[in-house]
């Protein structure tokens, strides 16, 4: 059986690996928001704003 030592860091990686990719996935929203981009359509069927 692995150790707690292990199974702690191996949660510890998981849990921030996780933390990091919502990071990742939140400033990729935002900067496509901030420059009119509209990446939000991908995640939020939104209504697109006539340009």
């Amino acid at each position: 059986m692995a150790s707690p030592v292990q199974c702690h860091y191996f949660f510890f990686s998981f849990y921030f690996g996780f933390f990091f990719l919502n990071i990742q996935i939140i400033r990729t929203i935002l900067s496509c928001q901030i420059k009119k981009i509209y990446c939000g359509s991908l995640f939020f069927p939104l209504p697109k704003k006539v340009s």
